[in-house]
């Protein structure tokens, strides 16, 4: 049964919803207890423990890199096939005790494959909503993103206490196959090669709107201080699809930047407050989050606009920091998770559809690579300065100063909404 113009679920939207939720689970299962692991096994240092926990970030940021290359050359559904085939390949070498050096690099390796199936089936996904719906599409398909980094992290930390690692290896392994069968069976993308593009991640056919040239300009001169920015100014456009995505790329950036100084030492704050056992109940909370407020969000948007949506998601950003820096009770966690999931959580599904909804499909793919490009870069940033600023200041100053450092996202966007609407479909 085909799907209606107006209906966003069919058949093949499901499939690819649930072989995104598996292989999101299969990974993000293991990110809480991986750097025990390292040390228990190997004898690793912390540092290097970390690192090889974190790793899979550097190699989802090299998955979407080729996945802006691999588009236009081969069809969106075999990319799917064959980085999910790699993910799940490379889960069964977990079982291979061979020194912390195998380890980083099945990591890094089963984040090449996680990041380029994840990005060309969410391209594929967008490719096939209704304009009237889109906003709301976008945000029910991002869920099988987001729900395995908050579930995934939850059902970690409890099975980390309580199993050896090869069950949990095991589970990530069967995870990860379900996954590759899941997406067998998609007909979407499987007859369509996009248009090859120039520039790392590809750019769109259509040329980006330009204003009308300067008199220097018409006369093939530039002031001599103003040739690097310009040149510079060049290149960075080639990496972007479209407009949109390069003007809401630094606020996606800044997302990376503060989120996971959240994710990756909120444990550690518990530990110290004395409430490091209920951590695992800020994932629980930003779950349903997740779940409440992204399809009420989508809604929104397509029916108003991104404005007042956006504004809301950066309030609750702020907030979530702001009560972490102020606030040392157990409870906090839950109230935590819900911001999360209201700030963080619709802020990356609402600028995702956003940068998408007017490009055409071939471009979707592309779009989605660079939108979580910057968001990884932001990722792998906000992890090293966080850790630094904990050694520095400690976590509750820490989060004070994201809190504050948060407020200069929607100052940046007030600068460029209007830019970033002259285009609205």
């Amino acid at each position: 049964m085909r799907a209606g113009k107006s209906d966003i679920v069919d058949r093949d939207f499901v499939l690819m919803f649930a072989s995104n939720l598996l292989s999101g689970f299969s990974f993000y299962v293991l990110l809480t207890c991986m750097a025990q692991y390292a040390i228990d096994v190997y004898g690793a240092a912390p540092a290097l423990a970390g690192f090889a926990a974190s790793v899979f970030v550097l190699g989802e940021m090299s998955g979407r890199i080729l996945t802006g290359w691999l588009v236009g050359r081969t069809t969106e559904a075999r990319i799917v096939l064959m980085a999910l085939a790699v993910f799940a390949a490379f889960s069964l070498l977990y079982f291979v005790e061979a020194g912390i050096g195998l380890l980083v690099f099945v990591r890094f390796a089963q984040g090449i494959g996680f990041g380029a199936s994840t990005t060309v089936m969410q391209g594929i996904a967008l490719a096939g909503l209704p304009s009237a719906r889109y906003a709301e599409g976008a945000s029910v398909f991002s869920l099988s993103v987001t729900v395995g980094t908050a579930l995934g992290p939850l059902i970690g930390l409890v099975l980390t206490h309580n199993v050896p690692y090869r069950l949990l290896f095991g589970l990530s392994a069967g995870l990860a196959f379900l996954a590759l069968l899941a997406f067998v069976p998609v007909r979407r993308g499987k007859g369509m090669v996009a248009r090859r593009a120039e520039g790392t991640l590809g750019a769109s056919a259509a040329p980006m709107p330009t204003r009308a040239p300067s008199a220097s300009q018409a006369a093939g001169t530039a002031p001599p201080l103003a040739r690097p920015f310009r040149a510079a100014a060049k290149k960075a456009r080639r990496l972007f699809p479209n407009r949109r995505t390069l003007l809401f790329a630094p606020i996606v950036f800044g997302m990376g930047l503060a989120f996971y100084s959240v994710t990756t030492f909120v444990n550690g704050f518990g530990l110290q407050e004395g409430f490091g056992d209920f951590t695992a109940y800020l994932f629980g909370a930003y779950f349903i989050g997740l779940v409440v407020f992204r399809p009420i969000a989508g809604k929104v948007m397509d029916r108003r606009g991104p404005h007042a949506v956006l504004l809301v998601a950066f309030a609750a950003f702020f907030l979530m920091f702001l009560v972490l820096a102020c606030v040392g009770q157990a409870a906090v966690l839950l109230v935590v998770g819900l911001l999360l999931a209201l700030g963080f959580g619709v802020l990356l599904s609402s600028g995702l559809a956003l940068c998408s909804a007017a490009a055409p499909a071939a471009d979707k793919t592309r779009i989605v690579a660079a939108y979580y490009v910057c968001f990884n870069l932001g990722c792998v940033l906000g992890a090293y300065l966080s850790g630094f600023m904990v050694d520095g200041v400690g976590y509750r100053l820490m989060y004070a100063l994201w809190a504050a450092a948060t407020l200069l996202l929607p100052f940046y966007y007030g600068l460029v909404r209007k830019r970033l609407n002259e285009d609205r479909p």
